[in-house]
């Protein structure tokens, strides 16, 4: 629980060869970088908790992602490609604005 509002620029850039595991839930963040598909180790990243209303359309480059949480936030759509999530076993979305998941999903089964 911080009051994070955003990433500083770069920061996945740096991470992405050896992070596997973010932390990020109950901060303040509306956004996230363009660059956090460089996090291409990221096995787990917890964003619940935000004010996030959309995912940048790189994150469907974490392609070894098993579990992301993204529940109560304000996201009112997902990228419509997801399908490099090929690993990802865990989502959760509750307490958001959601009214239809993209079909790319089902491909990441």
């Amino acid at each position: 629980n911080n009051a994070l509002t955003g990433l500083p620029d770069g920061l996945c850039a740096g991470l992405g060869g050896s992070l596997s595991s973010l932390s990020l839930s109950d901060n303040r963040m509306a956004t996230l970088p363009e660059d956090i598909g460089q996090l291409r180790r990221l096995v787990t990243l917890n964003l619940n908790g935000n004010r996030l209303t959309a995912l940048p359309a790189s994150f469907a480059r974490l392609g070894q992602l098993v579990t992301l949480g993204l529940g109560a936030n304000r996201i009112a759509s997902l990228p419509a490609d997801l399908s490099g999530l090929t690993q990802l076993r865990t989502l959760q979305l509750g307490e958001n604005r959601l009214s239809l998941l993209p079909s790319s999903l089902g491909a990441t089964a």
